[in-house]
């Protein structure tokens, strides 16, 4: 006899620290020597308890995320967590939200000294937005709105 918790219980502890996709749980459970038999009924309890629910976790990521980065970068992020292309493109598209605010929202904690007719300055701007997965336009109209002047370099 095994004097070990079952992979239930295993994912309960594990899910009691921090919300997890049913990819990162099942390779946690998996290091920890369980067969894909002890996982799967695991699952169907923790499913039906709502434990496990991919589509809240993508939602409360999205969330949580999306005032620091742009939806390329969330979207990018929830697939390597493991997260079904069809649940992020549903969670995505159901959350619209306007991403040229929150880059005006950055821009002001971040870059409220900055000097927009540098043109070395702007490029430094736009790479740091755009590594976030904010879309080049976005980062246009909004330098454009903050700037507030014509030295905008085209």
């Amino acid at each position: 006899t095994r004097n070990r918790q079952s992979a239930f219980d295993s994912a309960i502890n594990l899910l009691s620290y921090k919300d997890r996709t049913e990819k990162q749980l099942y390779d946690k459970l998996k290091n920890k020597d369980y067969s894909d038999t002890e996982i799967d009924k695991a699952f169907i309890k923790l499913r039906e308890y709502g434990y496990l629910n991919d589509e809240r976790y993508a939602n409360h990521y999205h969330e949580s995320q999306v005032r620091s980065k742009g939806i390329r970068r969330i979207k990018l992020e929830l697939l390597q967590k493991g997260i079904s292309n069809n649940i992020v493109n549903e969670v995505l598209a159901s959350n619209k939200y306007d991403e040229v605010s929150s880059i005006l929202h950055i821009m002001e904690q971040r870059y409220s000294d900055a000097d927009f007719s540098d043109e070395k300055q702007q490029r430094r701007i736009f790479g740091f937005f755009q590594r976030r997965g904010f879309s080049y336009d976005d980062i246009k109209s909004a330098v454009r709105i903050y700037a507030k002047n014509d030295k905008f370099q085209e």
